[in-house]
């Protein structure tokens, strides 16, 4: 074990600065460290001398915050569940004891099984003599006690070049110079750089997995603090950690996770196609991994799960990454940041880890995850006292996202009540991105967000548009009646757009302002005027910054390996789905079909979803008679259901299409009274109908391909209705989320129609785009 010299003193006096249990564990932290060098055989170096003689200072501090714990409990402050008083110091100082012991025989044995490989090397090689290896040993401590006592970078450089220097050396000073990147020293950037090349040209000789996942975990730091594109010779590293992935142990499977999620966070577009290839075969040792990981380790294992956006193939490896947040989540209590890492995690994995494994296996993920997130929730209650102020927005975001029905239960609600009461608390401390994930996820459990917006600190400084953007579509969710805030808001976004430059493009944001302007009643007119013309010289702008977005994104998915999960196209089941009715109120009784065909690999596997239901409970009672209507990008053919319900006794022509043989084959035989066709969007009528023939399309297009941003669809849908749909008043129905800028998209490709919001939640909106009469136009003009 290596012991690290850096940041191992805290003064008692930093307890005010941090919640009193961070601080706490800080403290136990650094004497478990202690008495780890206590233990060392080796003689220490003058950084580490000198972290031993601070361990009478951390137990004094651990008795004096201790005491203040208890003083607190008894006063009612703080629950008496959540503090250690003094006398369980002993058995605090007596587990870090144990700790440390444990750390040490781990060295002990890892030195063990080293030599005897390099006993067996030398036996397999016709013999090597023992002073050769003794001297290799030598050497390394010599290059490990060099670097411990350097004074500089240039220092560290001095003494690998000094020696013959073995490559755990140089891992060793790849950790030393990152540590002095991350803390400010200019001067190791070059350096560690430097290193990181002898380490890509040498990785086949890194034969420790526990080394090879701290060389990957630094080489990934470095590359994601320069913010480039990472270096060719680090696929060297990854193609080394995946040949190793199978002998990790816990927490080597969870740091290359980390390490794999920090890439994709940082590089992007340049993320180095093996990394997909380590994220696939980190992936296959969930099942037998993830049951002996701790607290630790699944936050670190299921944040990078999450940042790669990644979904393992197997159901059990997803069955038993979830077991483990369960199974650990009262071991987070105390630990706030892991628990918010976790918690936020788990909430980002909701929409790729449950659907289209089948019916039973979807059941079984989703009643595994509705446990983890109770058991997250629960310790979200007891640890909300102890939250910093990012922990506190984030777990608050979580649970918001949870339940994304809107039904919380009990311990939900009071976990997101309890993280509510002690955000207000301390508000002032809060920066604008914080204040906007609170408002956002206040609006969506319903609790009080005015309070929040109403904090001038959400509009100080460098607010970014997509804060502001967030703060907005909360206001307008809960319909805020404070003008002064809406109005201070509104001018905060307006500026951001006009002097935002490229950096204000973001069409979320957009959307969100666009909803926003809607919902808010008490906007002045002045400021909704200011907005508008902010967002319509821009609009043009951002619309072609997304498309670009959308090439890269595109790009992205080519570019990283694709998987060989595909599911079966043949495999249909038949289930029980209860589809809304045309202009659906609670006196329409939904229709209830029994034998609805589901197919995996179909959005929302074919069944009908909250969006489709929105968007068909919006439309009219009935669609015209002797009309023809069709429902475009029909999936399993939900739409097209409740169409061919409503006009079975008016005439009406029902047509569907999709591009997707799949859904073609479920949709003709859930709707064997509609014509279902295969095409790309109005491609699938040629030689069908004539244009100008339709009454009505309705449509609830895709705005992403796989999971980047993507408006082709609704840009060949709103450039085509026209040109369709009867002239005489043809509709036009389409379903987005709120956050999708679709009056700006209207207006820029389909201007000639008249747009009308029909329907709005807040999470979604049923939009109408109407053909314009020529019989008024020939009126008017003989008049």
């Amino acid at each position: 074990m290596v012991v690290s010299p850096d940041d191992v003193h805290v003064s008692a006096s930093n307890a005010s600065n941090g919640s009193s249990k961070s601080y706490v564990r800080s403290l136990l932290k650094k004497i478990r460290h202690c008495y780890a060098l206590e233990l060392l055989s080796e003689s220490l170096s003058r950084e580490q001398a000198l972290s031993l003689a601070r361990l009478p200072a951390h137990t004094a501090a651990l008795a004096k915050q201790l005491e203040l714990g208890e003083k607190n409990a008894k006063n009612g402050s703080i629950s008496k569940d959540d503090h250690d008083g003094p006398g369980s110091m002993e058995a605090l100082l007596n587990a870090e004891r144990q700790a440390a012991r444990e750390m040490a025989n781990e060295r002990l044995k890892t030195k063990q099984t080293l030599a005897s490989r390099q006993g067996d090397a030398r036996t397999s090689s016709g013999g090597v003599t023992p002073n050769r290896s003794r001297a290799n040993d030598i050497s390394i401590d010599r290059v490990r006690a060099d670097i411990a006592n350097a004074a500089s970078a240039h220092d560290i450089t001095r003494a690998i070049q000094t020696h013959n220097t073995p490559v755990e050396a140089l891992a060793f000073a790849l950790n030393a110079l990152v540590r002095r990147k991350q803390r400010g020293d200019g001067q190791a950037s070059t350096a560690a750089a430097n290193v990181l090349d002898m380490l890509c040209s040498r990785a086949d000789e890194i034969n420790q997995p526990r080394s090879m996942t701290g060389v990957l975990g630094d080489a990934v730091k470095l590359v994601a603090g320069d913010e480039k594109p990472p270096p060719t010779c680090l696929s060297r590293i990854l193609d080394a950690a995946t040949r190793q992935a199978l002998s990790l142990d816990p927490r080597g499977v969870a740091s290359a996770l980390w390490a794999v999620g920090r890439l994709h966070e940082a590089c992007g577009v340049s993320t180095p196609p093996r990394a997909g290839t380590l994220l696939r075969a980190l992936e296959a040792t969930l099942s037998d991994i993830a049951p002996r990981f701790n607290a630790r380790d699944v936050s670190a294992a299921l944040w990078g799960l999450a940042k790669a956006r990644a979904r393992p193939a197997e159901v059990k490896c997803r069955a038993a990454a979830l077991t483990a947040v369960e199974q650990v989540a009262k071991e987070l209590a105390s630990m706030p940041q892991e628990l918010s890492m976790t918690s936020w995690a788990l909430a980002t994995l909701t929409p790729e880890w449950i659907g289209g494994d089948g019916l039973s296996d979807d059941a079984r993920l989703a009643s595994l995850y509705a446990s983890a997130a109770g058991a997250l929730e629960r310790a979200i209650l007891k640890c909300a006292m102890s939250m910093t102020e990012q922990a506190l927005a984030t777990c608050l975001w979580a649970i918001s996202r949870f339940h994304r029905s809107g039904d919380l239960p009990g311990v939900a609600r009071e976990a997101a009540e309890a993280v509510h009461a002690q955000a207000l608390k301390l508000l002032t401390l809060f920066d604008s991105r914080q204040i906007a994930m609170l408002s956002a996820a206040s609006a969506r459990l319903g609790v009080a967000v005015t309070p929040l917006l109403l904090n001038e600190r959400c509009t100080r400084g460098s607010t970014s548009l997509m804060d502001i953007s967030d703060m907005l579509w909360a206001a307008g969710m809960v319909k805020c009646d404070n003008r002064a805030c809406v109005d201070r808001l509104l001018s905060v976004a307006a500026i951001s757009i006009e002097q935002g430059g490229d950096a204000a493009l973001d069409w979320q944001a957009f959307g969100r302002v666009e909803y926003a302007m809607r919902s808010l009643d008490v906007a002045s007119r002045d400021e909704l005027r200011r907005i508008r013309k902010a967002i319509g010289r821009r609009a043009r702008d951002m619309l072609e910054a997304a498309a670009e977005s959308t090439r890269s994104g595109l790009q992205r998915v080519r570019n990283l390996s694709k998987r060989d999960d595909d599911i079966d196209a043949s495999t249909v089941e038949l289930v029980e789905v209860a589809i809304p009715r045309l202009g659906g109120t609670p006196d329409k009784a939904p229709l209830k079909r029994s034998n609805w065909r589901a197919m995996h690999g179909l959005f929302a596997g074919g069944k009908p979803d909250a969006m489709t239901a929105m968007l068909i409970g919006a439309l009219p009672d009935r669609p015209p008679r002797e009309s023809s209507v069709l429902d475009l990008g029909c999936g399993g053919g939900a739409v097209a259901a409740a169409l061919a319900h409503a006009g079975r006794k008016r005439g009406v022509r029902v047509l569907a299409c999709d591009i997707d043989e799949r859904a073609v084959n479920a949709a003709s035989l859930n709707v064997p009274d509609a014509t279902v066709l295969r095409g790309d969007v109005f491609d699938a009528l040629e030689g069908k109908i004539s244009r100008g023939q339709l009454s009505w399309v309705v449509t609830n297009p895709p705005v992403h391909t796989l999971g980047v941003s993507d408006f082709a669809v609704v840009r060949r849908v709103l450039e085509g209705a026209p040109q369709w749909l009867s002239p005489d008043g043809g509709l036009l129905f389409v379903v987005v989320q709120t956050y999708v800028p679709f009056e700006n998209m209207a207006e820029n490709w389909c201007p000639k129609m008249k747009l009308k919001c029909l329907a709005c939640d807040g999470q979604f909106t049923v939009w109408r785009l109407k053909n314009k009469s020529r019989k008024r136009k020939s009126s008017s003009s003989s008049s």
